[in-house]
């Protein structure tokens, strides 16, 4: 989710085109509520970089910035899955492990109650 919103700034920005100085567009207020707005200077964006913090980057700068944040999002997820499937192999072999000493329990038991 935050890498395809990551993605997704980064294209709208390369979706900028240098003659839209004045050029009337949509402002989001919500998901689903716009106002009218007007585009006074196409050369910087407001950047949204959490916590309700808000930079004002050049486009190129924004650009960079979103690149940099999807590779970082990318590169978190490909360690989580890494870990998680480690994490699975430990689990399938401790469950094979208890399913022997299970055999091993059940083996012994009829053996314990005819001495």
């Amino acid at each position: 989710m935050a890498k395809s919103k990551y993605g997704a700034s980064k294209e709208a920005l390369e979706q900028i085109k240098d003659n839209w100085d004045d050029k009337t567009c949509l402002i989001p207020l919500t998901g689903s509520m716009y106002v009218p707005g007007k585009i006074k200077d196409i050369d910087n964006v407001i950047v949204d970089i959490g916590t309700g913090y808000y930079i004002e980057e050049d486009r190129a700068s924004a650009k960079d910035y979103f690149k940099r944040k999807v590779d970082f999002v990318s590169e978190q997820m490909d360690k989580i899955e890494i870990l998680g499937y480690e994490k699975s192999q430990i689990r399938d072999a401790i469950c094979e492990v208890m399913a022997v000493k299970i055999q091993q329990l059940k083996a012994s038991m009829p053996a314990e109650g005819q001495s």
